[in-house]
């Protein structure tokens, strides 16, 4: 199996609207479309700047199921960018009062789905 490119144009409209919907828009995002290996999508964030790329699989899946939804994939990438702060402070000891924060602040993303 492969992605073509309007897979690739799901992926990333996909993307742009869970963008939106959950306020990442302090994000500055770009998409690619790449050679990987052992995965079908990536989220790179680059906390200086708040810059991010979000990246769908272009070579060929061996072993993986012939029906993976690029929307599904999508999803899970900006998923990945609003826990991924909170993964870096968790991960480097960072203090109490920061984590709170950031905690609070994918809470107040998340308010306004429900």
């Amino acid at each position: 199996m492969r992605f073509t490119q309007q897979d690739f144009r799901v992926f990333r409209n996909e993307a742009n609207r869970c963008l939106a919907k959950l306020g990442l828009t302090d994000w500055h995002v770009v998409f690619a479309f790449e050679d990987m290996e052992n995965t079908v999508g990536t989220c790179e964030a680059y906390f200086a700047g708040r810059g991010a790329t979000l990246s769908l699989r272009r070579n060929e899946l061996k072993d993986w199921p012939d029906k993976l939804d690029v929307r599904v994939i999508a999803r899970h990438e900006v998923l990945e960018l609003l826990l991924r702060r909170f993964q870096e402070m968790a991960l480097t000891a960072v203090a109490a009062d920061l984590v709170f924060e950031e905690k609070h602040s994918i809470i107040r993303r998340l308010e306004n789905l429900l």
